[in-house]
């Protein structure tokens, strides 16, 4: 039935309840009918969306006719092709094990916030890490966007999410931000030094520990970056995972010349020296045939013998809190936040401060306190 003084629009009864439907041409002319279970004024406002492109010269497409969440995500990844093999696979990775996993079927033009409420959800019950959940959003995000722009959604769901539901936790949450105490750095570096591989597993470690680079510019070092005369390592490059071969940094902020340590210095001098490969393009950390270490070759080889050696292999330490450790001692010694901030290549000492900022306050809290209880009471103690 038509609904009086409103062009094209008409209703049905279904359960009671009015079903609200208009008819619409897509891009190519053929023509649909669109329901709306919502009230008059949403129906309105469909239809005048509608009409709104048109006019624009925007594409319209009929939900019917949209591609599913797995097709559309799969072209759409095909489309980035200057996307590097490590991102690749991540972005893959997150769109096939989890978005695909629950969406799949849905088709693009029909999905709502609810439905990324509904792929949140599944990620909780599977118990995946904040920052995972946060990962998976960030790239369907970035796909839906894609849809947007080619007319298939008139906004993007995920940014409808309010704050409270998103991730409460990221990858930048004090609860992953774990840094190894010093008895535990004792003990890390001794069972390393068990392993029997002539101490590399020990001095990865070190450097690891006493740097602050991330595992993929750990593994990209070569003898020229290690400056023993100005007491730094120039951080120029990482490994790409997939493609075992030398990429640029992702940032900018990312190439930096971090603090070297003189022992490490000393360490580092005594391994070059011994090393069959010990020119200045050779890695630092190379294999017995002078090649790229791969990642999951240090995660097993190095990182869990030592830590099953160390008796530590059950406090849930990943390779990520030698990273947090660096910035966690150089926070403890005072050093301000754009100090720390150039030492780990954030990108801006905004994050460093999000990322750290338990470990900046407690750091200030104590330091009030002392100086506070020397105000009141040192002359008592000075009687």
């Amino acid at each position: 039935m038509k609904v009086k003084g409103y062009a094209g629009m008409y209703f049905k009864i279904r359960d009671g309840r009015r079903v609200y439907t208009f008819h619409y041409r897509d891009s190519r002319g053929a023509m649909h009918w669109r329901e709306i279970a919502g009230s008059l004024d949403d129906a309105l406002a469909a239809q005048a969306e509608l009409k709104g492109k048109r006019r624009r010269g925007e594409r319209i497409v009929a939900a019917k006719d949209s591609p599913t969440v797995e097709e559309y995500a799969t072209a759409w990844l095909e489309r980035k092709r200057n996307l590097a093999p490590g991102t690749r696979a991540s972005y893959e990775g997150h769109l096939r094990n989890h978005v695909v996993r629950v969406l799949g079927p849905v088709r693009v033009s029909k999905l709502t916030d609810e439905d990324v409420l509904a792929l949140l959800a599944d990620s909780k019950v599977r118990k995946l890490r904040p920052a995972t959940q946060a990962g998976i959003l960030r790239v369907f995000g970035t796909c839906l966007q894609r849809a947007v722009r080619d007319g298939l959604l008139p906004s993007n769901p995920v940014r409808l999410l309010e704050r409270d539901e998103r991730p409460k936790l990221t990858s930048d949450d004090a609860s992953d931000v774990r840094a190894l105490p010093s008895e535990h750095i004792a003990r890390l570096l001794g069972g390393a030094a068990k392993i029997g591989d002539d101490g590399r597993a020990r001095d990865m470690l070190a450097i690891a520990v006493f740097s602050g680079l991330r595992q993929s510019e750990l593994l990209a070092l070569k003898w020229g970056d290690i400056d023993y005369r100005e007491g730094f390592i120039r951080v120029r490059a990482q490994l790409e995972r997939s493609t075992r071969t030398l990429a640029p940094l992702k940032t900018k902020s990312a190439r930096r010349d971090v603090i070297l340590m003189p022992q490490l210095a000393r360490l580092l001098r005594e391994r070059q020296l011994r090393s069959r490969f010990s020119t200045e393009s050779d890695f630092v950390f190379g294999t017995q045939d002078g090649a790229p270490m791969l990642h999951r070759n240090m995660t097993r080889r190095v990182w869990a013998k030592a830590l099953d050696r160390a008796g530590l292999a059950d406090e849930g330490y990943d390779l990520h809190h030698l990273r947090h450790s660096f910035a966690s001692i150089l926070i403890s010694q005072g050093h301000d936040v754009v100090f720390v901030s150039r030492q780990l290549g954030h990108a801006s000492p905004v994050i460093t401060l999000r990322v750290y900022s338990h470990l900046f306050d407690a750091r200030d809290k104590a330091k009030q306190a002392r100086d506070a209880l020397e105000d009141e009471f040192g002359a008592l103690i000075s009687l």
